[in-house]
């Protein structure tokens, strides 16, 4: 529904076709899914679907390193995203404690928007706050991962939340919006991360994590023990169990 108001005029032809192939590809006997969110979603369209979360795969050469007051966000730089509210808590938070950063590892290139306005707009919005990355290789990106204490995630309707799940590898204390797979999947509905649902108390939580270092090493050691479950080993597993399903019909 919230695709129909972006997707409108000569975009829509495109979401409505899109959605009749994804409708036609559903009808499978066996559908595979990245999250309960992604499930329940389809449970109540008539799908019924069996889980398997993505792999995180760090590179062969991740190597930990000495965190830093660093606050990473990651995804594709568009709206869905809610970089506003990113710089927004940014901004609020520095007010506070100015010796706390904030990056976002932004993919651009791959966008389909001729003149990059959004991006141009972020960049005015962020000022000094928030230094934007774009299309960071995966060395880079998990240097940056392992410097940061914290992962700040404002979308509202993700899947799963790889980005999220790679930083909480790498130690990164996890702040994501309540709802979707990054809050009901990824953390469990903050048994492994905190939750958020406005832009005051993601600020009072980030300041509360950076400022307290007990309370950043519990969160950190949950996030990192969260991770582990996302292996590249539990991902091969499940797809043979299912492949192993499918083949014994």
């Amino acid at each position: 529904k919230d695709f129909k108001l972006t997707y409108s005029r000569v975009k829509y032809p495109y979401l409505y076709t899109s959605r009749l192939l994804t409708k036609r590809i559903a009808r499978s006997k066996n559908l595979l899914c990245s999250s309960n969110y992604i499930k329940n979603l389809m449970k109540n369209n008539g799908f019924d679907c069996d889980v398997v979360y993505p792999p995180v795969i760090p590179p062969e050469n991740y190597e930990t390193r000495e965190k830093q007051n660093i606050v990473v966000g990651i995804g594709k730089f568009i709206p869905s995203k809610h970089w506003e509210e990113f710089i927004e808590i940014a901004k609020k938070v520095r007010q506070k404690n100015p010796t706390i950063k904030f990056k976002i590892i932004g993919g651009l290139n791959m966008i389909m928007y001729s003149s990059n306005e959004y991006y141009e707009k972020l960049v005015k919005l962020a000022g000094n706050d928030v230094e934007l990355l774009t299309d960071v290789n995966e060395e880079e990106k998990w240097r940056i991962f392992a410097e940061s204490k914290l992962v700040l995630h404002c979308m509202r309707y993700d899947n799963f939340g790889l980005g999220v799940a790679e930083a909480m590898y790498a130690g990164a204390v996890p702040i994501v919006y309540k709802s979707s797979g990054t809050w009901e999947d990824t953390i469990q509905e903050g048994k492994y991360g905190i939750g958020y649902k406005t832009i005051e108390e993601a600020k009072e939580e980030i300041i509360k994590i950076i400022e307290d270092e007990k309370t950043y090493k519990e969160y950190s050691e949950k996030a990192k023990q969260r991770a582990t479950q996302f292996s590249f080993n539990s991902f091969r597993e499940n797809i043979m169990k299912y492949l192993n399903i499918y083949l014994e019909k």
